[in-house]
């Protein structure tokens, strides 16, 4: 094997070893589902049977073809992993399929002294995923083999595509993972290598050879995964096309009938096994149940809106599909194969390789099986939630190599020895960085710190007897609706409780609306309070995302819980020494979103000293309430807290009912105003019973609470108002 090929695939593999360490037992794509089914073989001797409804550690996997489990069942099956429920205890908080979370990304709780070589099913799966990471490598070898057979006068095309798929982070991901895909893309990539080098071969038909290894890989590789499957009318092209040349009809039935004959006698009784237990061939229908189907009346226009996902989760989703690769990686890569497109296009207006033209039946192959590909992959995912860009990896071969020579048509031919060396090495430093700062640190729990650090707001509230808040930060002073709250929140315990507790954290803003909240075991799912060291003080940092259409501005506070079991079971809260049942902290200002936030370019109705201004105003009755909306805003900062008084006077100017609150019911006071931001204050009115129909008049003003001095006020004209009260009105009021 030459040097270069041999280099990448031990750098592959070494980086597969890498991803494996990197991503916890069972928090790789469906691990922990695919494992039962390794084990189901292991430990009983029978595949599974799917019925809907019915739980089963496995889920919709259970569906899979066997063979990988039937080889992972194999390799392991004399380990014991009875402590497979311990292992894979599910997060109940856990967010599957939310790219980019900062908190329980965790799908299971892992234990401080869980080790790959304690024994148990943690050892049963790290020794699955070493022969997962060597599927990986043979794949590796197979697209560089299938590269230099379509072009076998450029190897350095080879060596590109074969860096390409190599350090790919996401297929690195899941090849370092228990998934039957790992074998499937193995299989349908030598399968498609046997292709093209039967398409370029010169020995006539019927090779016996390779028809009869042929229909073994692609058995195999349907035995593996449903996709595989493909690999039969691709076949059917590649048996007709060398028929053709030879004009031997008698070669074509012959080769014909041999693979077909291999596949039946080898995969036959699979596809029988799922007609009898559940009326289909496939089994894809009791999958997608299993699964959760779509909703209804989800069709193929819909799909595109999940194309960024989905091209994303080609190079970099991992967990469960809630890591997202750096933003930087993604551009890159998007970047990379946008040139690699145009550079298709450029050798497809010049003949596509320029002196030699590749034969036709090699693209015709090679589209051909990703076309199906694509195809297969799109009816699943209009089944069940399933737009991962990963389940492509099928065709990682031919895409790597339409990668690579769409990118080599910008290279000059005597700079393309760099430019790969360049790349595959870039390529391999950006996948290493990747998995060290964006997938180990998210499986991290926080570690114990000796003391609060400074700036830190100290607190003493305890929760039960053995839980103890002793302080925390918040590190935003104000944020835009829809945008996180940035909160630390500070623990420690004498004694652990043997019995989780889950947190419970809840932002409120004007009128108590609940603008973010996070349930959670603490250190965002990764510290459960039952793995606490005793006396130990965690740092414990959540990311509250707001809500877009939040009622702002407003204060937000954090109100903070905890519950055990049920949720009627919270524990007891006990402040400064005092039983309370509510703990809120101020914790951020939550701002609208500019555009919403600007005031209306109208005249103001008054003037207040210090800049601030009363634009406008909304009265509606609803029986004995008067509801009222006055529109403020202010020209410079005010620096002190003001309350509105808001009176209404009959046709003689007496007072028959007012309203004196802080402006947004005290959400929002005056010393947070800032200039040009429009603040809607609601104040609801009391009528009185017995009060007369007829006209009334509102007089509005601003005092200090403290001494009740009223704020000078002026009208449009730069006159002062009388008492410094505006007048508003007249209103026309019923009977209440």
């Amino acid at each position: 094997m030459k040097r270069p090929i041999l280099v990448i695939l031990v750098v592959q593999f070494l980086l597969g070893v890498v991803y494996a360490a990197s991503t916890p037992p069972f928090e790789a794509s469906d691990e922990v589902w695919h494992f039962p089914v390794v084990r189901e073989l292991a430990t009983t001797g029978r595949l599974p049977v799917q019925i809907p409804g019915v739980k089963t550690p496995w889920a919709q996997e259970g569906s899979q073809p066997p063979l990988y489990y039937a080889v992972g069942a194999a390799l392991t099956g004399w380990i014991n992993t009875s402590d497979f429920d311990r292992q894979a205890e599910p997060n109940p908080f856990a967010k599957l399929g939310v790219p980019g979370t900062a908190d329980n990304i965790n799908l299971v709780r892992h234990h401080p002294d869980q080790r790959p070589w304690q024994g148990g099913a943690l050892s049963a799966v790290y020794l699955i995923r070493l022969l997962s990471i060597l599927m990986a490598t043979g794949t590796v070898y197979a697209t560089y083999r299938l590269a230099g057979t379509a072009f076998p006068r450029r190897p350095r095309l080879a060596l590109l595509a074969a860096a390409l798929a190599a350090f790919n982070p996401m297929y690195l991901f899941i090849s370092a993972s228990v998934n039957n895909d790992n074998l499937a893309i193995l299989m349908t990539s030598v399968a498609l290598w046997l292709l093209i080098a039967d398409l370029m071969s010169a020995t006539p038909s019927p090779r016996w050879r390779s028809t009869i290894l042929l229909g073994i890989v692609m058995s195999m590789a349907a035995l593996s995964k449903l996709s595989g499957a493909v690999l039969l009318p691709v076949s059917a092209l590649v048996v007709t096309i060398s028929a053709w040349r030879q004009r031997s009809w008698r070669a074509w039935l012959l080769r014909g009938a041999t693979l077909v004959a291999i596949v039946l006698t080898l995969t036959g009784w699979w596809f029988a096994r799922n007609l009898n237990l559940y009326g289909e061939l496939f089994g894809i229908n009791r999958m997608s149940i299993i699964a959760g189907p779509r909703p209804a009346g989800f069709h193929l226009a819909n799909l595109w809106s999940e194309r960024l996902g989905f091209w994303y989760s080609y190079w970099g989703v991992f967990g469960g599909f809630n890591i997202l690769a750096p933003h930087w990686y993604l551009v890159l890569v998007s970047v990379l194969a946008g040139l690699a497109v145009v550079g298709l296009a450029l050798l497809l207006g010049r003949g596509l390789t320029g002196r030699r033209r590749l034969d036709w039946s090699v693209h015709a192959t090679l589209l051909l099986f990703l076309v199906l590909s694509l195809a297969g992959v799109v009816n699943w995912t209009l089944k069940t939630m399933a737009s991962q860009g990963r389940l492509m990896f099928g065709g990682i071969a031919p895409i790597s190599l339409y990668l690579a020579l769409g990118l080599l048509a910008w290279v000059p031919v005597r700079w393309r020895r760099a430019a790969v060396a360049a790349t595959a090495v870039f390529l391999a430093a950006a996948a290493a960085f990747i998995a060290f700062t964006a997938i180990t640190p998210s499986y991290r729990p926080p570690r114990p710190i000796a003391a609060l650090p400074a700036g830190v707001r100290p607190l003493d509230i305890w929760f039960g007897d053995s839980i103890h808040l002793v302080g925390y930060s918040a590190g935003n002073a104000a944020v835009t609706a829809g945008q996180p709250i940035d909160v630390t929140l500070y623990w420690t315990s004498p004694q652990p409780p043997a019995e989780d507790a889950n947190l419970a954290l809840n932002g409120y803003g004007y009128q108590g609306e609940n603008v973010a909240k996070i349930d959670t075991w603490p250190g965002g799912g990764l510290l459960p309070t039952s793995q606490w060291a005793a006396g130990a003080l965690y740092p414990d940092s959540y990311r509250l995302v707001t809500l877009p259409n939040a009622n702002a501005p407003t204060t937000v506070g954090l109100n903070v819980g905890f519950w055990q079991g049920s949720l009627d079971h919270w524990l007891p809260i006990r402040q400064d020494g005092k039983d309370t049942t509510f703990v809120i902290l101020p914790v951020s200002d939550l701002v609208a979103p500019a555009g919403a936030a600007k005031s209306p370019e109208t005249a103001p109705l008054a003037t207040f000293d210090k800049g601030i201004r009363l634009r406008s105003y909304e009265a509606r009755q609803e029986g004995g309430t008067l509801h009222l909306r006055l529109n403020w805003d202010t020209t410079a900062p005010v620096g002190t807290d003001y309350t509105v008084f808001v009176h209404l006077d009959d046709s003689g100017g007496n007072v028959v009912a007012q309203a004196d609150s802080p402006p947004r019911g005290g959400s929002w006071p005056t010393s947070r105003w800032r200039q040009g931001e429009a603040v809607p204050s609601d104040t609801d009115i009391a009528l009185p019973a017995g009060l007369p129909a007829g006209e009334y008049k509102l007089r509005v003003g601003l005092y200090t609470p403290a001494d009740g001095a009223r704020l000078p006020a002026n009208d449009p004209n730069g006159q002062p108002w009388q008492d410094y009260a505006v007048v508003l009105g007249p209103l026309t009021l019923a009977a209440p």
